[in-house]
């Protein structure tokens, strides 16, 4: 049975990549499918623009390319992630006010939730929110330093309206940073605000946006 063979280039799907820190994996696996060093490095590199002549090409078996391809597009893409991980965000001054609750677990993702009041420039007011902390278990909740500034600390958020609540549906069980806030035990706080807030006046929602 003949093989047949396809042209392969994926330079312009790769163009953007400008950090070539994937390279060495994408090299990797295709060193495991591929039995030619020379097409290894052709594609790896091919994949990341770095070719010496863009007339440069591959050929490659045809079922082949389309797992390169996959394997290329997984790697460009993490790595424009890593670059701008706050694509999606607005950027933020965030002042604790309460903490609502806590889920936590030994497994998925844990999910904190506070009031908080957000200024988004120097100049705009501080503007009450509900303020939604989603990250992996495995990952730190927000600092107790963050959490109890006076001043507010600087954060990364992205506007979520399916989270929106009525001020009188806010949990409120203790002020930010108290430890209290992990027990089961039935909490309530009541934090001093700078002005009176309606109690079906709808508090927007606001997802941190981690790295």
């Amino acid at each position: 049975m003949s093989n047949s063979f396809a042209p392969f280039s994926i330079a312009e799907t790769a163009s953007s990549a400008t950090n070539h820190s994937s390279l060495p994996f994408l090299s990797e696996f295709l060193d495991l499918v591929v039995k030619d060093n020379a097409a290894v490095n052709c594609l790896a590199f091919y994949a990341f623009g770095t070719q010496r002549r863009s007339q440069e090409s591959c050929v490659i078996f045809s079922p082949l390319a389309r797992i390169v391809s996959l394997v290329a597009a997984i790697a460009i893409s993490t790595t424009s992630g890593a670059s701008w991980p706050h694509r999606n965000g607005q950027k933020a001054r965030v002042r604790f006010l309460a903490t609502s609750t806590l889920v936590r677990g030994t497994w998925g993702r844990s999910e904190d939730t506070c009031l908080a009041e957000v200024t988004f420039t120097s100049e705009s007011d501080p503007l009450l929110v509900r303020l939604v902390d989603s990250y992996p278990n495995e990952a730190p909740p927000i600092s107790g330093a963050a959490l109890t500034s006076t001043s507010g600390t600087t954060f990364w958020l992205r506007r979520s309206t399916d989270c929106d609540r009525p001020y009188r549906e806010m949990v409120l069980r203790t002020e930010p940073g108290d430890p209290q806030a992990i027990l089961h035990e039935r909490l309530s706080y009541q934090p001093q605000l700078a002005r009176t807030h309606e109690p079906n006046q709808a508090l927007p929602c606001y997802r941190t946006v981690r790295p």
